[in-house]
């Protein structure tokens, strides 16, 4: 009998011994991982750092594009346009709190609160979500997706125009942190879709059919957008405001001049040759040693690079060659007429 009570006091001291290890094992997780998941109560702040790792804050002004052409943004215009579109007191009411936003590197916007993330963008994507369902909004048919702690929305901003510059389908993509409460996530991304619609496809030119064309676009005739002329357009606007300007200047009919999807202009007469292209990106590696019309530039022969701004990278370059005549000064002089009116000016 003492033996046998012997091994049942044993088994309880083991058994007690595995419920301690367990208690404790659990304990050290909640430590080490308490501050990797958190508590039971959702975050109330704000991220403190900000704009996250490659990301750039939004500008205070930028032009909203019409018609189709917010399918053929710059990369970095996208994001710009896509957060400015709903107006900055909008987004809180929207989301339900304070926000932060930024553009992301990859060019979309994105907007946080202290317990959602939110991320809009324009890519050529039309393959519907896994587990979508058809809707239409403000006039836009695409696919819907959504959970308990997300929800996404695609939809055709523009006619099918595939190409390497275009981008006519908006993504819109929101996640909850798991220990917020219940949330209209659907309802959130159809205020945004609606937003966005309403500010970026008012009334104006269509694109080109053939994006991909290595002929170029049709030339036409386009006045400069006031206030920001080619800075933050789309490539089409962008290339036939070059055109415009340069065939003016230089007594070319405009149907003479050969624009394209890229954001440049080509044009040539009996004693010349010129063209002017855009660029959202190089800006900021050149050296700017001169100035023209109030901006940075860098002439050299037969090339002139102008920085557009002071806060991006955007830039404009012109090539030009001149028959029988100074070349540097007869491109100084065509940079000096044209560069005001591509400001916007």
């Amino acid at each position: 009998m003492v033996t046998v009570g012997r091994r049942n006091w044993i088994a309880i001291a083991i058994i007690l011994g595995v419920l301690a290890m367990f208690a404790g094992l659990g304990l050290v997780a909640k430590l080490m991982l308490g501050p990797v998941f958190g508590t039971s109560d959702p975050p109330k702040n704000l991220p403190a750092t900000w704009p996250t790792q490659g990301g750039t804050a939004v500008r205070r002004d930028v032009p909203m594009p019409t018609g189709e052409m917010v399918a053929a943004l710059p990369r970095t215009t996208a994001g710009q346009v896509l957060c400015r579109a709903i107006p900055t007191q909008r987004w809180p009411e929207i989301l339900g709190g304070p926000v932060l936003m930024e553009v992301s590197l990859t060019g979309g916007c994105h907007v946080v609160t202290a317990t959602l993330d939110v991320t809009v963008d324009l890519n050529g994507s039309t393959t519907p979500l896994v587990r979508s369902e058809p809707i239409t909004i403000s006039g836009r048919s695409g696919y819907a997706e959504h959970s308990e702690t997300g929800a996404t929305l695609m939809l055709a901003l523009t006619g099918n125009r595939p190409g390497t510059w275009v981008n006519p389908t908006l993504n819109i993509r929101l996640m909850k942190d798991f220990r917020d409460g219940e949330r209209d996530l659907a309802g959130m991304a159809k205020a945004i879709a609606e937003g966005v619609i309403a500010a970026t496809t008012a009334p104006g030119l269509s694109l080109p059919q053939d994006t991909e064309s290595l002929s170029g676009i049709p030339p036409k005739a386009v006045p400069p957008t006031p206030r920001f002329g080619i800075v933050d357009g789309a490539y089409p606007m962008i290339s036939w405001q070059l055109c415009t300007q340069l065939a003016h200047e230089l007594g070319v009919d405009i149907e003479k001049t050969k624009p394209s999807m890229r954001g440049d202009c080509q044009l040539q007469g009996d004693t010349f040759n010129a063209s002017a292209d855009y660029s959202e990106t190089t800006a900021g590696k050149a050296e700017y040693p001169d100035r023209i019309a109030g901006r940075p530039a860098q002439f050299t022969k037969n090339y002139a690079q102008v920085k557009l701004t002071d806060d991006t990278d955007q830039a404009v370059r012109f090539h030009a060659y001149f028959v029988r005549t100074d070349n540097d000064d007869r491109l100084h002089a065509l940079v000096e007429k044209v560069l005001p009116p591509l400001l916007g000016r």
